[in-house]
């Protein structure tokens, strides 16, 4: 019995093993469900009047899941505390780069073109952090 090939996706720090081919059968029907699910969220999330604090807080956690990938942990409240100029110590590089993730996010939320301007992409790209200058 021989095991399926494996290709290896990498992030910057991290080796994700991959199957040969990708079991398209096991994960369709999840990833359907999930596509749903988050149709019907953001329909909710359009008319609620959570939407702004909502789409705040999920800003602050990709910002600091970005920085989590590339192997650098940043506190929640560190980030919302830095971004209030509100700094329990001195901030690190790493909270430096996840203000810049962040500030992108809402860039891009005020100003949907912005990001996909051949300009834009090209600085985003070239960024390891996400700032885009």
């Amino acid at each position: 019995m021989s095991l399926p090939r494996q290709r290896t996706s990498t992030t910057s720090a991290r080796r994700y093993p991959l199957p040969e081919p990708l079991p398209w059968a096991a994960v369709a029907l999840p990833l359907a469900v999930a596509e749903d699910a988050l149709a019907r969220l953001d329909q909710h999330l359009a008319t609620s009047p959570i939407r702004n604090g909502w789409c705040a807080r999920t800003d602050f956690a990709d910002a600091c899941a970005s920085l989590a990938l590339q192997g650098d942990l940043i506190l929640f409240e560190d980030l919302v505390l830095h971004d209030a100029d509100r700094d329990r110590h001195a901030h690190s590089q790493e909270l430096t780069r996840a203000h810049a993730i962040l500030r992108s996010r809402r860039r891009i939320a005020a100003e949907p073109g912005w990001a996909t301007s051949p300009t834009r992409l090209a600085a985003l790209s070239d960024d390891p952090d996400g700032a885009g200058g």
